[in-house]
């Protein structure tokens, strides 16, 4: 069977992820890529745990503020799978992602694509893959998310 393009495999991982099947998304993601979300879940548990032990010194209003911050780090890491995924894309928020450009260089490929999102806004975006064993996965994000049209 050939292998998938850089942007195909872009497409499949956000869909699966789109679709909450953050464990099927994550197969698309490069080894090392998945030992840095699993140490960034391990992170914010330890965080969130330093937190709440902190909540009984705090004054009730203090304690009220922090609650809500609290809740959405422990959502975010529910289940620890989806961690790498859940900060992009909520289970079914985009309508469509088109690939817009693909660099491929060697067993390094840049991926920009542009996702519409459920609620009007468009973004644009970068991914860098790797080629791991005649398989192409996602290494990282270059954090250049740019709104194109609306605010998310």
């Amino acid at each position: 069977m050939p292998s998938m393009e850089p942007s195909e495999v872009v497409r499949r991982a956000y869909a699966a992820a789109n679709a909450g099947r953050w464990s099927v998304a994550n197969r698309d993601l490069c080894p090392q890529a998945r030992k840095d979300a699993r140490s960034a879940v391990l992170s914010v548990k330890a965080s969130v745990a330093k937190m709440r032990g902190n909540l009984p010194s705090l004054k009730p209003k203090q304690r009220a503020a922090f609650m809500p911050f609290i809740r959405v780090m422990e959502e975010l890491i529910t289940p620890p799978h989806g961690f790498a995924w859940k900060a992009d894309t909520a289970p079914h928020s985009i309508r469509k992602l088109s690939a817009i450009r693909q660099a491929v260089r060697l067993d390094r490929a840049t991926v920009s694509f542009q996702v519409e999102w459920r609620d009007g806004s468009v973004d644009r975006d970068r991914v860098q893959l790797v080629r791991q064993n005649a398989r192409w996965l996602l290494k990282d994000r270059t954090n250049s998310r740019t709104p194109v049209i609306g605010a998310r």
